[in-house]
């Protein structure tokens, strides 16, 4: 911390201190860009939410732009599957549903090695700079068709959800990092992407509290440090979505449900709320402590002023939220980690991933892979490496080929489940045509990497396999499996 810097409780600053803004890892290199954060550190900003970027670059740029801060900012960074799906250099680990296959039996056991996993996650975290990782989702996923939820929850089952969710944020607070779960009131019936239109849930708030608001109350029991509202529409209890909602977040979240943490919207450049005046305002008067990502820091403060002036949002208010936010700034450290062992850290992934391939039907015998010639290799959806299948297996894509009748065939489908993407299911043509190819086949193994709901399409394959995630360390699992090296222990978190 920089100590000739005086704490400035004006106004301006306060409304600086209830916003997170993005912080764009790969454009470090641009002296324009570094000075616009360190402007807006100066400015009084409450943090930044990282998006990618390099190792080293991050920890030099974060541990720089600290020292301008009077109170520690909030590095937060969506890193569900570790530090690595943010910054290169950093370790990818399962998707939260990968973990509730890996660590079914929720045991004593269980719970030690989640708390393993989180440890290596949050010391990767702590070591780039991040002290507010956006975990875990809390959602239960009851849609088979979320397309943006579905692998990145536990399970579909409350309960289940609850008790991953708990050990999650018991074990970051552990860490001395921020926890937060996301996304109140839940996120997981939803049949759309929040990042591309507001999707609607058509429940009550009893039905809400039989399912939703299940895994949030273990999860404020657990004294999870923060919540993330959703965008979300529940019509049948306020005709306002949920962000902008003062009976959702003040009246059901921080009242009923009795949560005195940080409250935060999800991102607001987000199209949900597209069309919404006055949306930060509204956030604010709803119950939020901290705007995510708006579209423009500067913007988002004009408007805050200009609602001030008009009494459409009170000053009472605003110190309320910043007080809370800089109470919680006030408790965070910006000292250096210890050493962090990554390579162990690659390691026990890997263990993971395996640990985590569930054989969902069928059987799958000793001398299934002794002469990969005599496989045939399809490949369904959209994004993937197939670097390591495509390597094994050789050849093109062989979709409804000649060739394959009475053949041993492997199928496998790649699917994305993150914003905006288009490729989380595969479309009705590939399931017409792979149904074509089971009947012809002598013997196929259908392999989902990514949403283990496209399973259920194919129940008259011999063999159905679920992976979970894209990654190539999900294919060297699955191989493992297949070459009979590894064990499939996993079992399937959702029904489907």
């Amino acid at each position: 911390m920089n100590e000739s810097l005086v704490a400035d409780d004006s106004l301006t600053r306060a409304l600086y201190g209830l916003i997170i803004c993005r912080l764009d890892g790969t454009f470090l290199n641009s002296a324009k860009k570094r000075q616009e954060y360190i402007d807006l550190t100066k400015s009084g900003i409450a943090g930044f939410l990282l998006f990618g970027g390099k190792r080293k670059e991050i920890k030099d740029f974060i541990a720089e732009v600290q020292r301008y801060a009077y109170y520690p900012l909030l590095i937060a960074s969506d890193v569900e599957k570790g530090t690595g799906q943010q910054v290169q250099g950093t370790t990818v680990f399962p998707c939260q549903m990968a973990v509730s296959a890996a660590f079914y039996k929720r045991d004593g056991n269980d719970a030690r090695d989640i708390r393993l996993l989180l440890k290596s996650i949050c010391s990767e975290a702590a070591d780039v700079g991040i002290n507010m990782p956006l975990i875990p989702v809390v959602d239960v996923n009851t849609n088979p068709l979320n397309p943006i939820i579905c692998n990145r929850a536990f399970s579909d089952d409350p309960e289940k959800t609850a008790w991953y969710s708990r050990l999650y944020i018991e074990a970051i607070k552990e860490t001395g990092l921020i926890s937060c779960a996301k996304h109140f009131p839940g996120h997981g019936s939803t049949q759309s992407d929040s990042h591309l239109t507001l999707p609607v849930i058509n429940k009550t708030l009893d039905e809400l509290n039989e399912v939703e608001l299940i895994p949030f109350k273990y999860a404020i029991d657990a004294e999870v440090d923060s919540i993330m509202v959703g965008h979300l529409s529940l019509p049948l209890i306020d005709s306002l979505p949920a962000t902008v909602s003062e009976e959702i977040v003040t009246n059901l979240l921080r009242n009923t449900l009795s949560f005195d943490g940080l409250i935060l919207t999800d991102a607001l450049n987000m199209d949900a709320l597209k069309g919404i005046e006055s949306v930060h305002t509204k956030c604010i008067n709803a119950g939020a402590d901290i705007l995510l990502h708006p579209v423009s820091v500067v913007r988002a403060v004009s408007e805050l002023n200009d609602s001030i002036e008009t009494g459409a949002l009170k000053v009472e208010r605003v110190y309320e939220s910043f007080k809370r936010v800089l109470n919680l700034r006030k408790k965070l450290k910006t000292a250096g980690t210890d050493f962090v062992d990554y390579k162990s850290h690659d390691d026990l992934s890997h263990r993971l991933f395996e640990k985590s391939i569930t054989l969902v039907k069928g059987d799958l015998s000793s001398s299934f892979m002794e002469k990969t010639c005599d496989v045939k290799f399809i490949y369904l959806g959209g994004f993937s490496s197939r670097i390591l299948l495509y390597t094994l297996f050789g050849g093109n894509n062989i979709m409804d080929k000649p060739f394959i009748d009475g053949k041993r065939v492997v199928a496998a489908i790649y699917t994305s489940v993150s914003a905006f993407s288009k490729n989380f299911c595969v479309s009705d043509m590939e399931i017409r045509s792979l149904k074509r190819i089971i009947k012809r086949a002598g013997h196929t193994t259908v392999i989902s990497f990514g949403n283990p709901y496209v399973l259920k399409h194919f129940e008259e394959a011999d063999v159905l396999i679920a992976a979970y995630d894209t990654s190539e360390k999900a294919e060297m699992a699955v191989l493992r499996c297949l070459m009979g090296e590894t064990p499939m222990e996993g079992c399937l978190p959702v029904k489907l």
